[in-house]
């Protein structure tokens, strides 16, 4: 993404600057999950709901190769058209069958469409995830996206 492109997000230059030289600068030398070349920098999230609000926190980040990170996003790789190939690199990485794989992702979808329900979210990235010049004003950026496409939601 451009510094530009990144202000429109309403991150200011010095901060869309610093999230991208930071982004660049990230070790992208080995897979996390099976070892081999990483492409691709992912982050983790967990997610909390509690009374109908939810709490997705950036916990890290991680580099991936392109197949690990393909096979992390099945609704990406579906829509792509690539989710055979993200499936059967899943059974291979796990040492399970195709089979085994289609059961896991019925839970992953189930899990989508519960945390989908839920229509107020708040994000947060947690300490030493971002450089802490940057962080807040990040986390600030993307609540305010959040709230935007939550009122066009509402306004439709």
């Amino acid at each position: 993404m451009s510094t530009s492109e990144l202000s429109l997000l309403g991150l200011e230059p010095r901060v869309a600057e610093g999230l991208k030289s930071f982004w660049r600068a990230l070790p992208r030398d080995k897979c996390v999950i099976c070892g081999s070349k990483a492409s691709d920098i992912d982050e983790f999230w967990s997610y909390h709901v509690d009374s109908g609000r939810g709490l997705a926190r950036i916990v890290s980040l991680r580099s991936l190769c392109g197949n690990c990170h393909l096979a992390k996003h099945v609704g990406y790789a579906n829509v792509t058209g690539r989710l055979s190939e993200a499936l059967e690199h899943l059974a291979r990485i796990n040492n399970s069958t195709l089979s085994d794989v289609y059961t896991h992702l019925e839970k992953i979808y189930e899990t989508w469409r519960s945390l989908s329900s839920i229509t107020n979210w708040r994000i947060e990235i947690s300490e030493g995830v971002l450089p802490g010049d940057i962080r807040a004003e990040v986390e600030n950026a993307l609540n305010k996206l959040l709230e935007k496409n939550r009122w066009k939601r509402r306004n439709l």
